[in-house]
């Protein structure tokens, strides 16, 4: 039995879990809390942590500190990157010494992507593996569409992090004029001033909103790129998806799963400036993908980010540390 303790951010891209009450709320008591990991861990083989700064994290290592055959594995979605670290600093850099010696006891850290494995602290963890998200859309059948020429999606929260500032700059440097295709929405404040801002370097933009699952899958296969130029991002779900389906993606070479995804052959790797996105940008608007490029990134897709390859991935960490 394995059990599975702990919190997920509520990001809009990440996965979900179903957790069992009583280990994520945070109003619980540390005794309370601690008697619930117990009970959790009283007929199981294997714990999956998930998440890292919340109150299951340290019960769990003290509880499994008392059964010293019980492997544990961490899985941190992102929470020991240099981005997460610098939120909420001060409070964190005082906790890293229970960091440290809790890194001790976990047999291994089972990451996202190779950016986050080089990028996480601390590195006193005996081991790390990267194991890449399953994707919905792998094995789906994109709807049969004419197609958008010369529009490029940016699907994801309107957000500082996501910085689309980037994406109207180098828009607007383009040999041709495209248009950005927004599925998403943000703080209005922030989203009037972004509109201010392609409106001065005239480029447009139609913003869509929250879109359904089936209307941001076709809205991914009719455009002509999906761009994602974000400061931060681990496994980017939303180019992912996309790549998935046989869109062409371009992606910045800061985000953390750029070495990853950039294997995919619907993807391109781009610096993260208005000069190198706008010029990769022109290639690929220029460039449309045809059937057969569509068909070998489905095929790439359904070797490397299916639900079976997850679960292979997964079961051989699990054969490589734990007898059961």
């Amino acid at each position: 039995m394995t059990t599975l303790i702990g919190l997920i951010d509520g990001d809009d891209e990440a996965p979900r879990l179903s957790i069992d009450p009583a280990l994520a709320s945070w109003q619980q008591s540390w005794g309370g809390l601690f008697r619930a990991v117990e009970r959790g861990m009283a007929d199981a083989s294997v714990v999956i942590v998930v998440g890292v700064w919340h109150p299951a994290f340290a019960a769990t290592l003290l509880a499994a500190a008392r059964r010293r055959s019980l492997p544990v594995f961490l899985v941190p979605t992102n929470s020991l990157t240099t981005w997460d670290w610098s939120k909420h600093k001060y409070a964190k850099l005082a906790l890293s010494p229970l960091l440290r010696l809790a890194s001790r006891r976990i047999n291994a850290v089972v990451v996202a992507s190779s950016g986050e494995a080089t990028d996480m602290r601390p590195r006193s963890f005996r081991r790390v593996v990267v194991v890449p998200h399953a994707v919905r859309t792998v094995g789906q059948a994109a709807p049969v569409t004419s197609g958008s020429t010369r529009v490029v999606l940016f699907a994801a929260r309107v957000a500082h992090q996501k910085d689309m500032e980037l994406l109207i700059d180098a828009v607007a440097l383009l040999r041709r004029a495209a248009t950005v295709r927004v599925c998403g929405d943000g703080d209005p404040a922030y989203v009037a001033e972004l509109g201010a801002r392609a409106t001065r370097a005239g480029v447009d933009v139609e913003w869509l909103g929250w879109q359904s699952r089936e209307q941001l899958l076709h809205e991914m296969s009719r455009c002509s790129v999906v761009a994602v130029t974000s400061h931060a991002e681990n496994f980017c779900h939303s180019a992912a998806e996309a790549a998935a389906i046989g869109t062409n993606v371009l992606i910045v070479d800061r985000i953390l799963s750029a070495r990853d995804l950039g294997e995919s052959p619907a993807v391109s790797v781009a610096k993260a400036s208005p000069a190198a996105v706008s010029a990769e940008l022109d290639r690929l608007l220029d460039a449309q993908a045809t059937p057969e490029d569509r068909e070998k990134a489905q095929a790439w897709a359904a070797e490397h980010w299916s639900l079976q390859a997850f679960e292979a991935r997964w079961a051989a960490v699990l054969e490589a540390n734990v007898q059961i």
